[in-house]
């Protein structure tokens, strides 16, 4: 797995939901105790707890997300995750950082944090997929809200160097 951004030994490489517009659309579980006011700034802005799980139990990250808007461009979110790693033999801190700017349509674009395209994430209808090139690699994502509160992503990653299974769940520290 790799994330050019994430500084951690080996770097693991996940997406993150972000409701466009700050709400979550009917339908999903929570859906009507998850209509926050305001954006999407207003939705993601604070701190998240995530779980990681690498191939099943392969590897597991335990850390800490936070949205902060950027003083430069106040509709863009720089999200920077920090924590704890465990794949393979490694143990130790992990951490990266992503920017989420908008896009057309509704959508999103989900870039790293030198500015390069990570994908785009649309999810007007309350879940998407998404997709990554990695070299001759490919990652597949599916995000969902799950809740005013929690979302989940599930990264697919195949190709010639890679067959693994990433699925992180964002918990809102506080809830709204």
């Amino acid at each position: 797995m790799t994330d050019p951004s994430a500084r951690a030994d080996p770097p693991v490489a996940a997406g993150v939901a972000v409701p466009p517009g700050g709400a979550v659309p009917a339908g999903l579980p929570g859906a009507a105790d998850a209509r926050p006011s305001g954006d999407l700034c207003d939705w993601l802005r604070g701190e998240w707890t995530i779980t990681r799980r690498i191939n099943e139990n392969e590897g597991r990250f335990e850390g800490h997300a936070r949205f902060t808007p950027d003083p430069n461009a106040p509709a863009t979110l720089i999200w920077h995750e920090h924590g704890h790693l465990r794949l393979g033999g490694h143990q130790g801190t992990a951490e990266r950082t992503l920017r989420i700017e908008p896009a057309a349509h509704g959508a999103w674009q989900v870039r790293f944090a030198d500015g390069r395209p990570f994908h785009v994430l649309d999810l007007t209808a309350g879940s998407c997929e998404a997709r990554h090139p990695c070299g001759a690699d490919v990652y597949r994502g599916r995000y969902a809200v799950d809740g005013p509160d929690r979302f989940v992503v599930t990264w697919r990653v195949a190709g010639p160097r890679k067959d693994d299974v990433i699925e992180s769940v964002y918990v809102r520290r506080t809830c709204r």
